[in-house]
Order: structure tokens, then sequence, then C-alpha cells
């Protein structure tokens, strides 16, 4: 498998031009808990096709542990022209301040916590991230109106300022974070190799086929 180096340049540079959120501070907030203490999070999964959503959301729900996740998928006719107005129109809907956000493609291949999803890394690509509802919200109104087709992913993180450095992320297969399926016909063998130690994976458009999406049903039973 080889790593997808592609990056959205455009929508990076545009970010980076942005005064007004350069330095939004995240506070720590009193999260709403269920029953057993466990903190509640919402899991937005973006879709563009049903089988991929579906996928993602069983991966969310039968690996991320430690917490109560709602797990909200959205994929066909809830998605609107841009990344950015989808995300506007489905907040009013999520209910807790920490939003997992899962665009097209990404699973979440092994048992991880809401910390380990939330650990600021060199390379955000393909990986969820962590959000906060309070600071998502104005940033998505901002970009609407300024760059509606930027990356929400890359913005959020130049835009929100944390004191501690990221994760260093260089090559896939030297550590054990991400599992980038980027070949046009994957190798059942590679996948299982590989999905025994990373913790996610991020399927691209033409990597989708009967094998894979198969071997990850079976990974990620109802």
């Amino acid at each position: 498998m080889e790593e997808n180096e592609s990056k959205t340049t455009a929508a990076a540079a545009a970010a980076a031009e942005q005064p007004d959120n350069s330095h939004v501070d995240v506070e720590g907030s009193d999260a709403p808990r269920d029953g057993e203490g466990r903190e509640s999070v919402t899991v937005v999964a973006i879709a563009y096709d049903d089988k991929h959503g579906y996928l993602m959301a069983r991966s969310a729900k039968n690996n991320l542990i430690g917490v109560d996740a709602d797990i909200h998928l959205v994929t066909d006719e809830h998605l609107k022209d841009t990344e950015v107005e989808t995300l506007l129109a489905h907040l009013p809907y999520v209910k807790t301040e920490r939003i997992i956000l899962m665009t097209d493609g990404m699973m979440i291949l092994n048992p991880v916590t809401i910390c380990e999803v939330g650990i600021r890394k060199s390379l955000q690509t393909h990986l969820p991230m962590l959000m906060h509802k309070s600071v998502l919200e104005p940033l998505l109104t901002e970009m609407r109106e300024n760059m509606p087709h930027a990356d929400v992913m890359d913005t959020y993180s130049r835009c929100v300022n944390t004191e501690v450095a990221p994760l260093k992320m260089e090559r896939w297969d030297q550590d054990n974070w991400l599992l980038p399926v980027v070949s046009k016909n994957p190798p059942l063998e590679a996948l299982e190799k590989w999905s025994k130690t990373q913790r996610f994976a991020w399927i691209s458009p033409q990597s989708w086929t009967d094998t894979v999406v198969k071997f990850l049903e079976d990974r990620f039973p109802e």
C-alpha cells in the first residue's frame, strides 16, 4: 500500500490567511456524562455513499471506548454543496460540547479512547478529529462567508491554539496510527496484517472493492 501524500494546499493557504480565528483557545468543559460516569460525545460521520457511511458508523460504535457516543451518520439527501454547509446544517442536532468528526472513508480499526482521537498530530489528514462545538460553530459561520470550500479539519487545526506539541507522524508503516488504503485492488493479506496494529484506516475512493467492503463488514459486526 502506498502512502497518500495529497494535501489541500489551497485550503491550507486560505486558512493561514484568516486573522480573526488564528488564536482560539479551547478550554476544558463540563461535559455531560451518563449514569456510569462516561463522557457523552457526538460522532458525526459524513459519507458520500451509504455503504461507506454505515461502515464508518459501525467502526466507531465498535471501537470508541470509555465514552457514551451518540453517532450521527450524514449521507445522501442530508449533504449540502460543501462540507462547511453540511456541518452547519447538522450542528443544531448535536447536544454535546465535544464532537468527533469523521469524513468519507475514515475508519476506527481498533479500540481507542477519546484521548487518542484528541491527540494533536503533525499530520491530521484522514484521521478522525476531536472538536469543540463552541469553537466549531462560529468558525464554520465565518468559513461559509470567506472560504466555503476550505477543508474543515485543516482549518480547525490551524485556528485552535494549544501549547501541546503535535505528535510527529512521518511513515504510516513505522507507527501504529493510520493505515492508508489507496491502491486500486488492496490485497486481503495486507489488510489483515496491518489492521492488527493500526488504530485507524482511511479508504480512498478508488479502493472500495468487494474485498475491502467484505473485510470491513466482518471486522465491524452489527
